[in-house]
C-alpha cells in the first residue's frame, strides 16, 4: 500500500529513468528535475517507508476473481516499485550535487531493499528481472556520484554503502525457477484432460486459451520467458490450431516431461560461475530442445513448451550481471577511499585488500582477478568482455557507447569469439567509471 501510495502520487512531468544522468547542474532542465523532486518528496518518502518493511504484500489477483490463471497474476507493482527506484535514484544524483551525503545515501539504500523485497522465493522470473534491473541502475548511479560527486558521500557513509551493496540479495541472486514450473503446471491443468495419470489431451478450449497467451499483454509481459526455439513462430504455431489438427498437440505427459527436463538441465548445467559452464554440454542441451521443437509438426507437437520455456542463457546471463556490477562498485567505493588517503590512485587492486576491500573480485567471464588500469592518469575498472581478451581497459568503439554492448556469459564459440574481435567490437568492458 505504501508503493501503490507513492506511485499514485508520480506524474508524468519530468522523466526521472535516464536524462538526470546528463543534465548540467544550474541548467534550465536542472532546476526543472531539482523542482519536480521538491515536488514529489512525499512520493520520496513512502518509498523509503516502504522500503524499510522487512517483506513486500501485494494482492496476485483481483480479490473477486475465481480460479484464476497463475500466468495471469498481477505485476503491475513490480513496475510501480521500478518507476519509484527510478525517482529515488533521481533524488540521489540531485542530492549528491547539492552536497547532501545522507540524503543521498537514504536513496541508495531504499533502492536497494526494494529490489531485495522482490526477491525471497516464490518470486515469478519476472519479478526477479525487476529487481535485478533496480540493483542495475542503483549500481549505475552510486558509479555516477563515486565520479562526479565524490566528495558527496563522507567516509564513513561510502563504508556503509559498501556494506550495504554487499548485503544486497540482488548482488548474488540465485535463479528461482520454481514459480514458473507452477506456471507452466496450471496451464496444462487448464488446456488438457487429465487421465488421472499425469497424461491427457488438449482440449478445444485449451487450444483457444493458449492463443490467447499470444496476445500482446500476456506476451508482452513475459517476453523475456519466450524460449529461442519458438520466437514469433509460436503465435503462428498456435493460430494454425483447428480442431481437426489439434490431434498434431502433443499429449499432457510429452509436454511435461520436456519442459521439465528442459528447465532441470538448464540449471545443472549452469551451477557455479560462469567461467566453469560447459560450453559442449550447454550446446547439446539447447540442440536437444531445438530439435524437439523445430522438427516436422514440433511446434505444434511441444506449443506449451514453446511458448513458455524461458530463454535460458537470457535469464541466466540477467543474474549474473548485476553481480559483476556490484563487485566493480565495491572496487570503485575503495578505490575512492584510498585516493582520499594518499592522493593518487592505487597501481594494482591488491593494495586495497584488506583494509578497503576484502579480495579482489573475480572477472565474471574468466575466473581472473577483475582487471584494473590507469588510463590518462585516470582509473579504469573493467572485464576482459565478448572477445575474451584483455585489451587494457579500452572501450569497445562502437557508436552506440560502451554499455549497450550485449554481454552474455555463456561459454561462446571460437567462430562467436571471432566475431566479437571484429574492429567495430573489440574491447572491454567497461565496469567503472559508468559510460553515459
Amino acid at each position: 500500500p505504501l508503493y501503490q501510495q507513492a506511485a499514485e502520487m508520480l506524474n508524468s512531468g519530468i522523466d526521472t529513468a535516464e536524462p538526470w544522468k546528463r543534465l548540467v547542474p544550474g541548467s534550465t532542465d536542472w532546476k526543472s528535475l531539482a523542482a519536480y523532486l521538491q515536488s514529489q518528496q512525499q512520493a520520496v518518502q513512502l518509498a523509503r517507508r516502504g522500503a524499510a518493511k522487512p517483506h513486500l504484500g501485494a494482492y496476485l489477483f483481483g480479490q473477486d476473481e475465481e480460479n484464476p490463471e497463475l500466468i495471469s497474476v498481477r505485476l503491475d507493482y513490480a513496475q510501480q516499485m521500478r518507476a519509484l527506484a527510478r525517482l529515488l535514484l533521481a533524488d540521489a544524483w540531485v542530492a549528491a550535487v547539492d552536497g547532501d551525503g545522507q540524503r543521498a545515501l537514504d536513496d541508495l539504500t531504499a533502492t536497494l531493499a526494494m529490489a531485495d523485497q522482490l526477491l525471497p522465493p516464490p518470486s515469478s522470473l519476472v519479478e526477479q528481472l525487476v529487481a535485478l534491473a533496480i540493483f542495475d541502475q542503483a549500481m549505475d548511479a552510486a558509479g555516477h556520484i563515486l565520479v562526479e560527486q565524490p566528495q558527496a558521500l563522507a567516509d564513513g557513509q561510502l563504508r556503509d554503502l559498501a556494506h550495504r551493496i554487499a548485503a544486497s540479495a540482488a548482488g548474488d541472486a540465485p535463479v528461482d525457477l520454481s514459480l514458473e514450473r507452477m506456471f507452466f503446471d496450471d496451464v496444462l491443468q487448464r488446456v488438457y484432460t487429465d487421465d488421472g495419470d499425469g497424461d491427457g489431451r488438449i482440449t478445444p478450449e485449451g487450444i483457444k486459451l493458449l492463443e490467447s497467451y499470444t496476445t500482446e499483454s500476456v506476451a508482452g509481459m513475459r517476453q523475456i520467458l519466450r524460449s529461442a526455439p519458438g520466437e514469433r513462430s509460436v503465435e503462428y504455431a498456435v493460430k494454425l490450431i483447428t480442431p481437426g489438427v489439434a490431434a498434431l498437440v502433443g499429449s499432457r505427459r510429452e509436454n511435461s516431461e520436456l519442459y521439465r527436463s528442459y528447465m532441470n538441465e538448464m540449471a545443472r548445467l549452469r551451477r557455479g560461475p560462469p567461467w566453469q559452464w560447459d560450453a559442449e554440454a550447454l550446446g547439446r542441451a539447447d540442440a536437444r530442445l531445438d530439435q524437439a521443437i523445430r522438427r516436422s509438426f514440433g511446434r505444434l507437437r511441444y506449443l506449451p513448451v514453446a511458448l513458455l520455456a524461458p530463454a535460458a542463457s537470457a535469464v541466466f546471463t540477467a543474474f549474473e550481471h548485476p553481480t559483476q556490477l556490484r563487485d566493480s562498485t565495491e572496487v570503485a567505493i575503495a578505490l575512492v577511499l584510498w585516493h582520499r588517503r594518499h592522493d593518487q590512485w592505487p597501481e594494482r587492486l591488491d593494495q586495497l585488500v584488506p583494509d578497503l576491500l576484502p579480495a579482489v573480485p573475480p572477472d565474471r567471464l574468466d575466473g581472473q582477478p577483475i582487471r584494473y588500469a590507469l588510463r590518462d592518469g585516470q582509473p579504469v575498472v573493467y572485464s576482459i568482455g565478448m572477445d575474451h581478451d584483455d585489451d587494457g581497459g579500452r572501450a569497445v568503439a562502437v557508436d552506440d557507447g560502451n554499455d549497450l554492448v550485449y554481454i552474455s556469459f555463456e561459454p561462446l564459440t571460437s567462430e562467436q569469439l571471432q566475431n566479437y574481435r571484429a574492429p567495430e567490437y573489440d574491447g572491454d568492458w567497461i565496469l567503472w567509471p559508468p559510460s553515459e
